[in-house]
């Protein structure tokens, strides 16, 4: 079964997707030379610590300062990352989306934001959770 995303937002919560479905997606996005990072949320209880895990996954620089605004103009501005386009894949999410509701979806809503923003660019700038229960 698959599990899905509580979303503050007006969208539909967003489905997570398979380990199979994910691998087929990172293949393609490498094929693509697309830049492929992986954000895995088991060790992170709140928002210190889900910041600090997305910085070491996307390498943010020195300057990042830890706090939602910076994460927004980090991912906006991949400048230290370069890559014609971006996936993100989220793993182990569930614990964190529990213990720190509010996080995870401020944390979700910069995600959408960031991929209308870049899409709207020209850039490909993608993210997905994938459900570890389903192969």
């Amino acid at each position: 079964m698959s599990e899905t995303l509580p979303h503050s937002g007006s969208q539909v919560p967003r489905p997570a997707i398979s380990r199979s479905a994910a691998d087929a997606l990172v293949e393609m996005a490498a094929d693509r030379g697309h830049a492929v990072i992986a954000l895995d949320l088991s060790h992170c209880a709140n928002k210190s610590e889900l910041l600090a895990a997305t910085a070491q996954a996307f390498r943010f620089p020195d300057w990042f300062g830890h706090n939602w605004d910076a994460l927004a103009d980090s991912l906006a501005d991949l400048s230290w990352l370069p890559a014609p386009g971006y996936l993100l894949i989220i793993e182990r999410y569930t614990a964190l989306a529990s213990a720190a509701p509010e996080a995870w979806l401020t944390f979700i809503d910069i995600l959408d934001e960031t991929q209308a923003q870049l899409g709207d660019d020209g850039t490909p700038w993608r993210w997905h959770l994938v459900d570890s229960a389903t192969p």
